[in-house]
């Protein structure tokens, strides 16, 4: 087992290693790009990198916070924030009904019930 200064300095035949695996990483790694895409030129010629919206991600898992909903048993002012932001994002899913009516009601929501939250994160796996 190495040591974490060898870790982070040591090099083996001209090879890095990597402090999680301890395998071998050389010193340089390649991304082959198309040089007829403009985007992939800008990383040559500006020094410049793309970072895609995570909305663009292939995995939709990826950058998914999970809800810890037991934080709301806590601050009920964070549950009415969460819940605004949901109306805000599912529109058709309440019409008719009081957007305001329905965020001010939250503290005499299950969403602020610590009992409940904890039954429901044992029998459902809710966080």
């Amino acid at each position: 087992m190495l040591d974490q200064k060898t870790i982070f300095s040591s090099k083996t035949n001209n090879l890095l290693i990597d402090p999680l695996t301890h395998s071998e990483i050389p010193p340089i790694l390649y991304k082959y790009r198309d040089s007829e895409n403009p985007n992939h030129l800008k990383i040559i010629e500006n020094l410049e990198l793309f970072f895609p919206s995570p909305k663009k991600f292939n995995d939709p898992f990826d950058c998914k916070i999970p809800v810890k909903f037991q934080m709301f048993a806590d601050n009920p002012d964070l549950a009415k924030v969460y819940v605004a932001n949901f109306l805000d994002k599912n529109p058709d899913l309440f019409q008719g009904q009081n957007r305001e009516e329905i965020i001010n009601n939250v503290p005499n929501t299950h969403l602020v019930d610590r009992d409940w939250l904890s039954n429901m994160n044992k029998t459902r796996q809710i966080n």
